[in-house]
């Protein structure tokens, strides 16, 4: 009866999964009894380090305490991939020309590409649009008039034709005034020749 109780104990315990302070009977299965675990040092199984090597809150304290940062490996802003419209024409091509299992997984490993990305790319490329696989201005829609350009551009130049009819008349205003002062007659307008 003695050995029932011990078997259904070991049994429990392998199906339980957990490995309690409680041992099977070593006169009951037959094996010599586990060696007990170090009792005293907590760090008697950890591996042993050389004068040189600090431990982890030594390197995390050295770090703080100088006031530097650690140096991180991924880039500080994530930048979104562009790709230029030659590049994505001749991966949907590629991926045309593929014609057994696996060849699509491979060039989209080779390229870096999600297949969504492919997806959407055959799509307007089926759509048989090559503009519409250019990248599109991303942002706030512009809410200038498309004649705003010609509007401006004809204000310069009448502000432009302008200054040059007041230097004409400032002109036009000495001439007369040196005519009058040296008593030469001008032509006038009025009875010009008409030539």
């Amino acid at each position: 009866m003695k050995e029932v109780v011990s078997v259904a104990k070991l049994a429990g315990a392998a199906s339980s999964g957990t490995t309690g302070p409680a041992q099977p009977d070593p006169e009951a299965s037959g094996r010599p009894p586990l060696p007990a675990p170090p009792q005293g040092d907590p760090l008697a199984g950890a591996p042993k380090r050389s004068a040189g090597e600090r431990s982890e809150s030594a390197r995390s304290e050295g770090a703080a305490a100088s006031g530097r940062r650690p140096d991180p490996e991924v880039a500080e802003v994530a930048s979104r991939r562009r790709f230029p419209v030659d590049y994505k024409l001749r991966i949907v091509r590629e991926a045309a020309a593929c014609t057994q299992s696996g060849q699509i997984g491979a060039l989209l490993r080779r390229e870096g590409l999600y297949s969504s990305q492919l997806g959407k790319w055959r799509q307007t490329f089926a759509q048989g649009a090559r503009d519409a696989l250019s990248d599109t201005h991303r942002g706030r829609p512009s809410t200038r008039h498309p004649l705003q350009d010609e509007h401006d551009r004809l204000l310069r130049e009448n502000r432009r034709l302008r200054r040059d009819l007041d230097q004409a008349r400032l002109i036009n205003d000495i001439q007369k005034k040196v005519s009058q002062m040296l008593n030469i007659p001008l032509r006038s307008l009025a009875s010009g020749d008409d030539d």
